[in-house]
């Protein structure tokens, strides 16, 4: 049971992450590369952040799908 508890914790660790991701990458689509002091020029930063959000979709995607099977006690 407890192995499951970590697993279940594991994917709402995941979903809140990749929330949190999404969220920055909304704010830098929305400001640019600057934001209150803050700037991003280095273009492979840049470029980084882009692959980072399709790792998110995939994360997203694969969480949207997950299904942990029944415990064995659970009715």
């Amino acid at each position: 049971m407890d192995q499951r508890k970590a697993v279940l914790e594991l994917v709402d660790a995941l979903g809140e992450a990749a929330e949190k991701a999404r969220s920055v990458l909304a704010l830098l689509r929305e400001n640019g590369t600057y934001i209150e002091g803050f700037s991003i020029t280095h273009q492979n930063v840049m470029g980084a952040l882009w692959v980072l959000d399709d790792h998110i979709k995939h994360i997203e995607g694969r969480l949207a799908c997950f299904r942990l099977p029944p415990a064995a006690n659970d009715d």
